[in-house]
């Protein structure tokens, strides 16, 4: 086994493919939410049982702090002048989107061209290791990514056929039907309790629950929540909402939306197709050669059942090696207990 340790990243390899990634898995500083909560796990699970590669960021995703690289590099003159607009805070649209397009803001060109070095070295990884990358990201335990328990990106079957893993998602959800049935109550009250937090963190900022005050990337949150809500709860709690928008009617109509049987699944593409990282990793996908995909493993399922979630992943790994356009690529799947004997 090789581990090779650089600056803002580990590479942890015994062989080369498949490769698990977890780009957002560095420390959360300032906000306990702006890191990928056991990401790092998930994919450190898989990449035992595959004996592939493991590749884990040690960076902070914020602007001013760390990297994004599930983002593109910044042009340096327009990521100096970001400097100063996010130590203000103030433009919050501005904002937003330069965090939807770029990986960093830097405070000199030094600072600039040492993010660009740690950048491209951890993508110049990605790039020469394997020819299967999967990217593990976290997505929150809230209402407006019910009922989806592990949500898979093709990219929009760029980078691995869209329709094979339709036909894959269907066959793994009748297999796990059992065990999603049995923790529907748990992750149902998980929903509540992750959508609580995100009140109360509302509430701390802006002194009230109101989507008129809150800021462009909280009010977009939870609009989300608000059309997931619209469609499962009785229709008597959503318009009481929609008169009274406030804490008590919200959380009466998240759990109205919630009574109903409706077990967690497996999803393709339900929530989003990867677009925000099509530009970054556009050199490797269409590129019949290589596997990329992205799982967006609920937090709930990261923390609570981390292991079921990598049985899946492998799995799902394993049956796109049964299909004649990927059976060249190869993967194969050990015992935790045999790996631990290396």
């Amino acid at each position: 086994m090789i581990i090779s340790t650089g600056r803002g990243f580990s590479l942890y390899k015994i062989n080369d493919d498949p490769l698990f990634v977890a780009p957002h898995s560095g420390p959360a500083l300032e906000i306990p939410t702006s890191r990928d909560e056991h990401t790092d796990v998930v994919a450190s699970l898989c990449w035992m049982k595959t004996e592939g590669a493991l590749l884990v960021s040690h960076m902070p995703r914020k602007m001013n702090l760390g990297i994004d690289f599930n983002r593109d590099p910044p042009p340096k003159k327009l990521s100096l002048e970001m400097w100063h607009e996010f130590l203000s805070n103030y433009n919050n649209a501005k904002l937003e989107d330069y965090r939807k397009r770029y990986a960093w803001v830097a405070y000199d060109e030094k600072d600039y061209e040492n993010r660009l070095k740690i950048f491209n070295d951890f993508w110049n990884i990605i790039k020469t290791t394997g020819t299967t990358t999967v990217f593990v990201h976290r997505k929150f335990t809230r209402i407006k990514n019910f009922p989806s328990i592990l949500d898979i990106i093709t990219y929009k079957g760029r980078g691995v056929d869209k329709a094979v893993v339709k036909t894959i998602v269907e066959k793994m959800n009748a297999k796990y039907a059992p065990f999603f049935k049995s923790i529907e109550p748990q992750y149902k009250q998980a929903i509540i309790l992750e959508t609580q937090r995100a009140v109360n963190r509302i509430k701390a900022v802006f002194s009230d629950f109101d989507t008129k005050t809150m800021k462009v990337e909280y009010r977009t949150n939870i609009k989300a929540d608000m059309k997931i809500i619209n469609k499962h709860a009785d229709r008597r709690f959503v318009k009481r909402l929609e008169n009274n928008f406030n804490e008590k009617n919200f959380m009466l109509a998240l759990r109205s939306a919630l009574k109903k049987e409706n077990p967690p699944r497996i999803t393709l593409e339900s929530i989003f197709a990867g677009e925000r990282a099509m530009s970054v990793m556009n050199s490797l996908l269409n590129r019949k050669e290589r596997i990329i995909m992205e799982l967006e493993c609920n937090q709930f399922l990261s923390y609570w059942y981390p292991d079921v979630a990598a049985e899946i992943i492998t799995n799902l790994l394993l049956e796109l090696k049964t299909v004649g356009l990927y059976k060249k690529l190869g993967v194969k799947q050990t015992h935790m207990a045999e790996f631990m004997k290396i």
